[in-house]
């Protein structure tokens, strides 16, 4: 008995995303819980190989969304690439930031996108006087170490 349902995508999320980098080839190899309306429907997974994401639908899910596989399959593979590009963000930020902190870097009103000015060879005893020097600087923007994490990615990541 299959049932005439209509699938809207916002209606699709992922739950428990795990990839496995070593063997992500051609694709990202993964494994997530599929969920609409917030109820697991399936399981999905790909072998990375180059292959498509293959859901496994449980129980009476299978009956009602069985219709849909390729677009729900389509969709949570979107999902997955926007989880892998936010969790490398998240990466690339997180190294920017602790580079910022420990070099104290900062932008100058004259300073191109992606470039910064810092201090070399700093040490925590002199850290307050680079940053106090860096902030007396007629072309100060901001510090690095300041900015937030929307800020640094769009600085930094083009």
């Amino acid at each position: 008995m299959t049932t005439n349902t209509t699938l809207n995508t916002a209606r699709i999320t992922i739950k428990s995303f795990k990839t496995v980098k070593w063997m992500s080839e051609e694709t990202i190899c993964f494994t997530a819980s599929v969920l609409i309306d917030g109820k697991v429907i399936g399981e999905a997974s790909n072998e990375g190989h180059g292959g498509c994401t293959f859901v496994r639908f449980i129980g009476d899910a299978c009956q009602t969304w069985d219709a849909h596989s390729d677009v729900i399959a389509d969709y949570v593979d979107t999902l997955a690439d926007a989880e892998v590009n936010k969790k490398e963000i998240a990466r690339i930020v997180s190294k920017i930031r602790r580079g910022a902190i420990k070099k104290v870097q900062y932008l100058k009103t004259t300073t191109q996108k992606g470039f910064v000015a810092g201090f070399k060879n700093i040490t925590d005893l002199n850290r307050a006087k680079a940053v106090e020097q860096a902030k007396a600087s007629p072309d100060f923007k901001t510090m690095v170490a300041d900015m937030t994490d929307a800020e640094i990615s769009a600085w930094f990541i083009v």
